[in-house]
C-alpha cells in the first residue's frame, strides 16, 4: 500500500504504527548514545567527537520528529476474526 503526499505529490510508503514506534525509540536512544560517545571521544579527538555529537543530535531529532508524525497518524482499526 502506498500513500501520496498532498503537498508534494511524492509517493510515501505506508508503515504500520508499531514499526514507527520501534523506529522512534531506536533513533532517539541511538542518537543520544552517539551524543554521549561523542562527548567522551571529544577529549582525545576533537573532530571525531564533534562529528558524533552533531550526527547523534540529528538522529535524535529525527526520532523526535517521528513522534510528531506518529501523533498525526490514525490509530489502526482492530479487525475482528470471523468465527469458523
Amino acid at each position: 500500500m502506498v500513500l501520496t503526499a498532498r503537498v508534494t505529490g511524492r509517493v510515501i510508503p505506508h508503515m504500520s504504527t508499531t514499526t514507527i514506534d520501534k523506529l522512534i525509540w531506536v533513533l532517539i536512544y541511538g542518537g543520544l548514545l552517539a551524543v554521549c560517545l561523542g562527548v567522551f571521544v571529544k577529549r582525545s579527538d576533537d573532530g571525531l567527537g564533534w562529528m558524533l555529537i552533531v550526527l547523534g543530535g540529528v538522529v535524535a531529532a529525527a526520532g523526535a520528529a517521528l513522534v510528531w508524525v506518529r501523533s498525526r497518524m490514525a490509530e489502526p482499526v482492530a479487525q475482528e476474526k470471523e468465527p469458523r
